[in-house]
């Protein structure tokens, strides 16, 4: 009867090891779906700058488009995450 204790404990003790690495990896990946997406918004917001400080029609132009191509990735990436489920706040 103690060895079949000792082998639910055990396996017990397996399980909750594994529910916690999970739940960890979990939080994780969520964070690292805001960063992402937070990345995203800093380079767009940095091009924005950027733009308004523009040297030449050139330099705007360019700017523009850098600036839009970043926010369209923290677009992209905000629906990707928002449509797996995972809450992204958008500052």
């Amino acid at each position: 009867m103690t060895k079949t204790i000792e082998v639910h404990r055990v396996n017990w003790l397996r399980a909750k090891a594994a529910f916690d690495r999970a739940s960890e990896e979990t939080l994780l990946v969520k964070h690292e779906m805001q960063w992402t997406v937070n990345y995203f918004q800093y380079h767009s917001n940095q091009w924005k700058e950027k733009k308004l400080l523009g040297i030449s029609y050139g330099h705007t132009a360019y700017a523009a488009r850098q600036e839009a191509m970043w926010s369209r990735f923290a677009s992209s990436a905000m629906r990707s995450f928002v449509s797996a489920g995972v809450a992204i706040d958008c500052e």
